[in-house]
């Protein structure tokens, strides 16, 4: 085979390359809103808005979006549009941050039920049912009433929430690997056995992990907005989506703007995260490849 032959620049590829060829016209959408997710969040964390997202303004309140207010402004005259950015950065970290977390535990716990002895199996496998029959809000009120409504309150509650299903998806993932051929001539070469999972089951289980992941982060989005909505998340005068929209439900006749504006970033995450997790499983999936 040639330098100029095609099929060798083909085979040089970067796989990353490779796979966002592969994505369909949906997952690049995802990736456009995703990205554009991000560099908000980026630009809350670091301060990078038009306006103070504190500042009372008692003689311009309930004002209309205009030119130095682009989405208008609240019942105390705070711009709208800054407190949105600043939240989608509130978001994004407790989002992103939970699931990761929660990935990286269960990931970890589910390949040692998976590939370690039965009663550690059986053992796991109780836990986790037990933790996933207790009921979200239960123990979100219950983490609440012990550490007091904030970011790191959601955050336990969103780690402890996700991990049993990543645990369970990663040991389903790692039972059916474990006598995979491969797996077995690793064991007959007398490779121990946290090298074989570092080395071959991880790499295996992490993709349908990292789909699922990326599908969680509106559901945990949602979750961080409606604990915030209900007074158990952020607290003002921190610039939540969720307060946004108790903001514009309790003064939904005098600024709709308000309502709307805490409303469109959920639905733009949803749909951007959502479409980028289809297009990752059907990229990572031989199957749907080879199909």
């Amino acid at each position: 085979m040639t330098k100029d032959d095609p099929s060798h620049l083909q085979s040089a590829r970067h796989p990353l390359l490779v796979v966002s060829r592969r994505l369909p016209t949906s997952a690049r959408l995802g990736a456009a809103l995703v990205a554009l997710a991000l560099l908000a969040g980026l630009a809350g964390l670091v301060g990078f808005v038009p306006n103070d997202p504190y500042k009372f303004d008692f003689a311009n309140r309930f004002a209309a979006p205009a030119w130095d207010h682009w989405l208008g402004t609240d019942n105390l005259g705070r711009d709208i549009f800054s407190r949105v950015v600043v939240g989608s950065g509130i978001a994004m970290t407790v989002s992103i941050a939970g699931v990761g977390i929660a990935m990286i535990l269960g990931l970890m716990v589910g390949t040692a039920a998976g590939f370690g002895p039965r009663w550690l199996d059986s053992t796991t496998i109780f836990l986790l049912d037990s933790l996933r029959t207790f009921p979200t809000i239960l123990l979100a009120m219950l983490v609440v009433v012990i550490a007091g409504p904030s970011v790191f309150t959601i955050l336990v509650i969103v780690v402890v929430s996700l991990v049993p299903g990543y645990a369970r998806v990663a040991r389903t993932q790692t039972l059916a690997l474990r006598n995979e051929t491969f797996i077995l001539a690793e064991r007959s070469l007398g490779a121990s056995p946290l090298r074989i999972i570092c080395h071959h089951v991880i790499p295996n289980v992490f993709a349908p992990l990292l789909v699922i992941g990326c599908m969680d982060i509106p559901t945990v989005v949602a979750i961080e907005a409606g604990l915030s909505f209900i007074g158990l998340g952020v607290r003002p005068p921190e610039p939540s989506w969720g307060t946004l929209l108790q903001d514009g439900y309790v003064h939904v006749r005098a600024t709709p703007w308000l309502l709307v504006a805490g409303s469109i970033p959920l639905a733009l995450v949803t749909l951007g995260f959502t479409f980028l997790g289809e297009g990752l499983r059907d990229a990572l999936d031989p199957k749907r490849r080879r199909s």
